[in-house]
């Protein structure tokens, strides 16, 4: 499915048994049956633009959105390519619209791009995409840190969309810092202090 779902994150309207866990919600409603918002896949990569490399690594994640709108690149991503930040805006759009009464929204695994930390060495050598580059301990040091980052900006971004509604997130096998084997207890700490952008206790997708 990963292939399909690359091309564009998936926004769904589902309906069905509604367990709710993971984060308080005052106004959550009983179980039954009710329309809810799930998305997935979003694949975000945010050096889709390369010359932001040096405003994205200064700047706090709640900034980015200033940076990525200085960006040049203003089309969303084409076909078989991952999520930029046009891309991106589409799709949050696309969860406000669908929300509705819906009392959750379902987050099922793959926030971050692929590639992330072989996109990050590239960008801070100024190489050409698809170059293999080594990075030095200094570089190699900063990818975590900008993963954590680029997982927080979209992170706060759907929190915005979702309005008042909880998310329950489910993490993907690209979600990690290492080659898409899904996330370690390092990448779950750093990661899961969101309020109400909740891990649920199903285990990581291993799935390519």
């Amino acid at each position: 499915m990963r292939n399909l779902l690359r091309r564009f994150p998936l926004v769904l309207a589902l309906s069905g048994v509604l367990p709710m866990w993971g984060c308080s919600h005052s106004d959550a409603p009983a179980p039954g049956f009710y329309q809810v918002v799930a998305i997935s896949d979003i694949h975000f990569n945010p050096l889709y633009d390369p010359t932001l490399y040096s405003s994205l690594v200064a700047a706090d994640p709640g900034d980015w959105p200033g940076v990525f709108e200085t960006s040049a690149v203003t089309a969303p991503a084409a076909d078989g390519t991952d999520t930029n930040y046009p891309l991106l805006q589409l799709a949050l759009a696309d969860i406000k619209r669908h929300m509705g009464a819906s009392p959750v929204v379902l987050f099922t695994g793959d926030l971050l791009g692929h590639n992330i930390p072989t996109l990050f060495c590239d960008a801070s050598k100024n190489q050409a995409p698809n170059t293999p580059c080594t990075p030095s301990p200094a570089v190699a040091a900063m990818i975590p840190p900008f993963i954590d980052k680029t997982f927080s900006f979209v992170a706060a971004q759907i929190r915005a969309a979702a309005g008042d509604a909880p998310v329950i997130y489910v993490p993907g096998n690209i979600d990690t810092y290492g080659p898409g084997l899904g996330p370690d207890s390092t990448f779950l700490t750093n990661n899961g202090g969101w309020p109400c952008f909740c891990f649920s206790l199903v285990s990581p997708a291993r799935t390519p």
